[in-house]
Parts: structure tokens; C-alpha cells; sequence
């Protein structure tokens, strides 16, 4: 074997083992006050920076699900009206987008068993809450702090969280009412090879979602 074809071997080892090994942290942040809902998303690494913001996602997720493909708008309304929503379109694109999700769940679980589970290295969980009266937000916290440990069990199964850091807390506030503000926020550290795998796995069904696409946008 030539100097130069030995070369180019141990180049392409250490792109692949670069690729394998490389971490990658994603942040996720939800916040809600005062009737505003925002959300962001940030990838971090020293050579992938970037990320995503979105005000009032639930708005633009429900304009999107519900927006004629050829309508002209491009855009999403400030505030969407519950009565102008054509509420037939979107369930049966949710039925769509579900089953895209079915081939994205196999390829995290093809992942998980390649590369192991991610880890979840800060979960922040913060609730304010208050309604009509004390007796009505004294049961609302309690129903919060019971779907907050649900969600911690479910987090527990998919994610590596034995060095997570954070705090959950659900504040009752008896001196306001119809008061809720949130602020949750996470960051998930995991590897470059977790999306190829991901990837190469929904490439394998491309034509299943092609279809499932093309429905979505005829609906």
C-alpha cells in the first residue's frame, strides 16, 4: 500500500471516528407570560452554531396544520380565531403527521441501541399557578405536581438523567388569580452519529413519507 493510499485510510478513520465521537448539546426553552408563548431551540458546538426561535408556536403549529396550500398568506396571523379554523383539515393532517412519527421513533430507537441513550444534562421545570380561588389553586398544584412526576418517569425511560441537573417546582400563587406562567427549559446532549442514524432510517422509507407529504399538502 502506497504512502498516499495509507494516508487517505487514516484520514478517512479519523473523519469517522470525528463524526462518531462528536457531541452535539441541544437546549429547548418554553416560556409562557402574560398570554405570550415562546419557544426556542439552539444546537451548540464549536463548529455548528445556531438555532431557532418561535413566538406563539401554538398559533403558527395550528395555522400550519390548517392553511390551504394554495392560499396566498404566507405568513401566520398575530392571533388565530378558534371559529376560523378549519378544525377537519387539521385532524387529519395531526393523522398524517403521526404517522411520519412512526418512522422518526424507529430511527431514535435504532439509534439509542447504536449509540446509547442521550443524556439530559439540565431539566428546569418551573410553574406558577393560580385560579378562581386558594381552594381551586391548591388542586391545581397538586394535579401539576402529579403530571410533572409523570413526565419525569417518561423523560427517565428515553434519556440518560443520572447526572442531571435542574429543579421542577410548581408555585402556587393564592394572592392572584387566572395567573399561569411557565418557564421550562432542558438540554439534551447527544452525539453526531445519533442523527445520521436517525437520518439513514427515514431515507430507507423516503417513499412512504413522499406519499404521506403529498397527502399532507392535498388535504
Amino acid at each position: 500500500m502506497s504512502y498516499m493510499a495509507l494516508g487517505v485510510f487514516f484520514l478517512l478513520l479519523l473523519i469517522a471516528v470525528f463524526v462518531i465521537y462528536m457531541p452535539l448539546s441541544l437546549s429547548l426553552r418554553l416560556t409562557r407570560k402574560q398570554n405570550r408563548i415562546e419557544f426556542s431551540a439552539r444546537i451548540k458546538n464549536r463548529f455548528l452554531p445556531g438555532g431557532i426561535e418561535v413566538v406563539n408556536p401554538v398559533t403558527k403549529m395550528i395555522w400550519g396544520l390548517s392553511r390551504n396550500p394554495f392560499e396566498k398568506r404566507k405568513k401566520p396571523p398575530e392571533d388565530l380565531a378558534v371559529k376560523d379554523v378549519p378544525w377537519g383539515r387539521v385532524m387529519s393532517r395531526v393523522l398524517l403527521v403521526a404517522k411520519l412519527n412512526r418512522y422518526i421513533s424507529r430511527g431514535l430507537a435504532r439509534a439509542f441501541a447504536l449509540r446509547g441513550r442521550p443524556k439530559l444534562g439540565i431539566l428546569k421545570l418551573r410553574t406558577e399557578v393560580a385560579l378562581q380561588d386558594a381552594a381551586e389553586t391548591a388542586i391545581s398544584t397538586g394535579l401539576l405536581w402529579s403530571a410533572m412526576g409523570i413526565t419525569h418517569a417518561g423523560l427517565a425511560t428515553t434519556f440518560d438523567m443520572r447526572d442531571t441537573k435542574g429543579k421542577i417546582e410548581v408555585i402556587p400563587r393564592y394572592e392572584k388569580t387566572n395567573h399561569l406562567d411557565v418557564d421550562y427549559y432542558c438540554i439534551i446532549e447527544f452525539y453526531l452519529s445519533h442523527i445520521i442514524i436517525i437520518v439513514y432510517r427515514i431515507l430507507r422509507n423516503i417513499g412512504e413519507i413522499k406519499e404521506i407529504l403529498r397527502r399532507f399538502k392535498n388535504e
